[in-house]
């Protein structure tokens, strides 16, 4: 991935500017992020995410369970 994902927010008043200087550290792990959305195009609540894998190169069908998480 590279840098670790950072957020954050300023809002300037009228006439203002504002000088940001952001120092990140080196992540090694990777992120997957998205959005979870019924056939309206509405953010599901609740929702069951999960990480699989394939178990073998041979058997790409054949998944195994890493991790979950509800949104």
């Amino acid at each position: 991935m590279g840098y670790k994902l950072l957020r954050f927010s300023v809002t300037p008043g009228e006439n203002e500017q504002i000088e940001a200087i952001l120092k990140v550290t080196r992540e090694s792990r990777s992120a997957i992020h998205g959005l979870v959305l019924d056939e309206h195009n509405q953010p599901v609540k609740d929702a069951v995410v999960k990480l699989l894998k394939s178990k073998s190169l041979e058997e790409p069908h054949e998944l195994e369970a890493i991790s979950h998480t509800f949104t």
